[in-house]
């Protein structure tokens, strides 16, 4: 087997023994983080930025970030770990040589660990995001759709 197929394999196993330890846990907070596309609060002015994509089932987060490279570059890490109470603290991922628009099919491979990120949870649409170098900064859940609804700095 490939080393990245080895690697993907254990992130699998990883994910199956925190889906099974969380139950408890989420039983213990009174709200869990809605699932879907989350945004740095105070980066939010209409170009392109920072975004966060995030799913909890139980006491297992997923999360995906879209990023930038100190040269510009877009790329995205993923962090995967388990929820105590309302917060997570776990490992942002980053992988090169995937499928891009066009390519025939390619296989990502995890590139290094940028550090940890640590997210906390004020409710299920709000919380906090400390990533590696950084001071911890608010985020909250993008609310896509019509002007009334969806999050502008007007709004905030």
């Amino acid at each position: 087997m490939k080393m990245h197929s080895l690697a993907l394999l254990g992130r699998m196993a990883l994910a199956a023994g925190v889906l099974a330890a969380g139950a408890a846990q989420a039983e213990q907070r009174s709200f869990t983080p809605q699932a879907g596309t989350w945004v740095v609060s105070g980066e939010v002015d209409g170009k392109p930025g920072r975004g966060l994509a995030i799913d909890v089932q139980d006491d297992t987060f997923y999360m995906q970030v879209y990023n930038y490279q100190a040269n510009g570059d877009a790329t995205f890490h993923t962090a995967l770990g388990q929820l105590q109470g309302n917060t997570v603290t776990a490992p942002l991922m980053h992988y090169q040589g995937g499928r891009y628009f066009g390519s025939p099919a390619l296989v990502a491979y995890e590139a290094g660990n940028a550090g940890n990120v640590t997210i906390t949870f004020d409710s299920g649409l709000t919380g906090t995001v400390q990533f590696p170098g950084e001071e911890a900064v608010k985020i909250e859940r993008f609310l896509a759709g019509d002007s009334n609804d969806a999050f502008s700095p007007q709004n905030a």
